[in-house]
């Protein structure tokens, strides 16, 4: 029904050539399916228009239909010119502004919204029609709109950052040379998100955690169905891609933590210093206060505090930026050891600085906040080490004037990563979270107690996978 339907549409407006994906990639055959995933950049983002079938569950279901006959209520009969009768229907209002947004909760929105591998379909796209249940939506570069004229072409505030999102996703890499779209868009980001958004990958961020929202047949598609998007990117100027961290950006990408019910997936799909490591139980898909989160999001970049060596992922087949089979990365700096505390802080998490002097350990425990990737692994008693990362700097204190400390400006945070040791004598190690410890707002000593902590220790070289 599907295919019928979406073929009477093309010889509708006139166009020669159609792609359906089920028809076009051979199924159960890898290779092929191997070569036609790492062309999905170029496939969408030449296409003339692309459609969504957005209410259909599946190939069996049709998309084109008439507007929803449950939300459809009886006004009156009127007569017309030819002695002829006409039932008048109205239908209630409900908004809807966000139907068109990959970053909104798929939460209420058509069977499309809920599918891992439609995210970068529809980003690539230069032009998309949705057909959603209640009504047509059109989608391009530069307008948004619908039937009901609710969007009215995207003009206020939230349907112009429906509009905007791939343009202003794309300003987050552009180093010069800006197409004109492009320009606009940063322009209008920095006006609306202050310097930060020059700063950061937030809107990659987003499209993370929308992904994370969706449902994949396999999980080790994860990354490919990611693929397309990133390859745009890369045109955009956003270098290389380490399962789905940017190494340019490497020390921001890998402070990312989560807060709540995550699992490690299985079977593997990327090295634990990456979000791709990580999945939502089925049955939490599909609420978003379970996400992947960012502190340069908020901050803006932060300050390196150790250096990388070697980085590099194997990919598991032709697509550079698809699955991989190992990832490792390289850093020299500051390891320190930490534990499990035996009281347990809920809102603050349980791991702890090992083997501080007792000053020290007052004054920065109860600014120390943990974030383990898998919430329901124990550690206690396990040795545990924190890779430091970076910091992020603050001009002012909020609550008062500027804070000065040695000739430097104050700053708000110290971060780095949790390790968990797999080979001791090679120092090799694996992420299993992020630690970060908070100086904003107290007092100046802090910033010294913090500095003594880290000046304690010599640099090490340190393997991650």
């Amino acid at each position: 029904m599907i295919y019928c339907e979406a073929l009477g549409l093309v010889q509708f407006a006139h166009l020669a050539l159609s792609r359906i994906d089920s028809l076009c990639i051979i199924q159960d055959d890898k290779q092929d399916w191997e070569i036609e995933s790492s062309n999905m950049a170029s496939i969408f983002g030449n296409a003339y228009l692309v459609i969504g079938a957005s209410c259909a569950c599946n190939s069996n279901e049709g998309f084109i239909a008439t507007t929803e006959q449950s939300r459809m209520k009886y006004i009156t009969t009127v007569e017309n010119d030819d002695n002829s009768t006409s039932q008048i229907y109205a239908r209630d209002f409900k908004r809807h502004y966000d139907v068109c947004n990959p970053f909104s909760h798929p939460e209420g929105k058509g069977p499309i919204s809920l599918r891992g591998w439609t995210l970068q379909e529809q980003f690539l796209s230069h032009r998309m029609v949705h057909f959603e249940k209640t009504e047509i939506f059109w989608e391009c570069r530069t307008l948004i709109d619908c039937e009901c004229l609710e969007i009215e072409g995207g003009k206020d505030h939230k349907g112009r950052f429906v509009k905007d999102y791939k343009n202003s996703l794309e300003a987050d890499f552009y180093k010069d040379d800006f197409p004109a779209h492009v320009k606009l868009a940063r322009e209008y980001k920095i006006r609306v998100e202050k310097e930060v958004a020059a700063h950061c990958y937030r809107g990659w961020h987003a499209v993370v955690n929308s992904h994370h929202n969706r449902s994949l047949t396999f999980g080790s598609d994860f990354l490919p169905s990611l693929s397309g998007i990133i390859t745009h990117l890369q045109k955009c100027g956003a270098g290389e891609c380490l399962a789905g961290l940017w190494k340019n950006k490497i020390f921001d990408e890998l402070l990312w933590y989560v807060q709540k019910d995550f699992r490690r997936a299985q079977p593997y799909r990327a090295p634990n210093w990456s979000w791709a490591s990580i999945e939502k139980p089925r049955k939490d898909q599909r609420h978003g206060d379970n996400r992947i989160n960012y502190d340069s999001d908020e901050f803006g970049s932060c300050q390196a505090l150790c250096r990388i060596v070697a980085a590099a992922c194997t990919p598991a087949g032709r697509d550079a930026n698809g699955a991989v089979t190992s990832g490792s990365i390289i850093i020299q700096g500051k390891i320190l050891r930490l534990q499990e505390s035996h009281k347990k802080r809920a809102q603050r998490g349980t791991i702890r600085f090992r083997d501080l002097p007792h000053d020290l350990a007052k004054d920065l425990h109860p600014m120390m906040s943990s974030y383990l990737d898998i919430s329901e692994e124990n550690y206690s008693g396990k040795d545990l080490y924190g890779l430091v990362v970076g910091r992020w700097t603050k001009k002012t204190d909020p609550m008062g004037g500027p804070w000065k400390i040695r000739g430097e400006v104050d700053f708000g945070q110290w971060a780095g990563l949790i390790l968990r040791s797999v080979d001791y004598q090679n120092a090799v190690y694996e992420r299993v979270g992020m630690w970060t410890v908070d100086v904003t707002y107290i007092n100046p000593s802090l910033v010294l107690a913090m500095e003594q902590v880290v000046e304690r220790v010599t640099d090490s070289i340190v393997t991650i996978v």
